[in-house]
């Protein structure tokens, strides 16, 4: 009879389940920093990333110092393509956690939106060391250095990738990419040919940015075979 009568509750509180959405509830109660913070990590493992940062930002706004809400909202806002808030939680982040990589590149991609190089340069050397910064962070810098026109700089950065196989279509593709920035042709030629050849002709990317090279090289054949060599795969 207990049994019948817990089975009998329980579909009821199911039941009520269906009355409103999880984020509806929240809103009729009110929030309390720890329910924003849940109702933030709910919205957040259902995908709905602007959800999960408007609940961090609740839960931030009463928990201001708390390094944990602050990642947090970062992330979010970083998921849900707020960059300009989580350029500004970056900035707050990297003061209780200086070596915080993802707040690093946030920074130095912003310093590199602004042309200021230097600056996204030093963000990378602040990062914490790992296989993260080692390739996204070296990347970074390498492309810091082409927006100075400092293809010295530029060519040590991307040397890190030399003679590591699984980083060679990485490494001349965006290679290819940044000597064609700088308007060298012959050393942009020969990385998007070596690009071409890591891949196979298969990857998109690589295909477009080598038909669009020589096309603006007036190689407009090699263009067009390029790209018909891609929609054979």
């Amino acid at each position: 009879m207990k049994r019948a009568a817990l089975a009998a509750a329980l579909v009821a509180l199911g039941g009520c389940a269906g009355l409103g959405s999880f984020a509806d509830l929240g809103a009729k109660r009110g929030e309390t920093p720890y329910g924003a913070y849940l109702a933030g990590r709910h919205a957040a493992s259902i995908n709905d990333q602007q959800k999960a940062a408007e609940f961090y930002d609740a839960a931030l706004r009463g928990e201001p110092d708390d390094p944990l809400v602050l990642d947090r909202a970062f992330m979010a806002s970083l998921a849900a393509g707020d960059i300009d808030r989580a350029v500004r939680l970056a900035g707050r982040l990297v003061e209780s956690e200086p070596g915080q990589r993802m707040a690093r590149l946030t920074l130095a991609l912003a310093d590199i939106k602004k042309g200021d190089y230097a600056a996204a340069r030093e963000q990378i050397a602040a990062s914490a060391p790992g296989p993260f910064t080692a390739l996204v962070g070296t990347l970074t810098s390498a492309w810091a250095a082409a927006g100075e026109r400092n293809k010295e700089l530029m060519l040590e950065k991307l040397g890190a990738f030399e003679g590591r196989t699984a980083f060679a279509l990485f490494r001349s593709y965006h290679q290819g990419l940044m000597l064609d920035l700088l308007d060298d042709a012959e050393g942009a030629n020969e990385a998007y040919a070596e690009a071409m050849s890591a891949s196979g002709g298969s990857s998109v990317r690589v295909v477009e940015a080598y038909a669009s090279f020589l096309q603006r090289q007036g190689r407009s054949d090699e263009a067009r075979a390029a790209l018909e060599g891609f929609l054979v795969f």
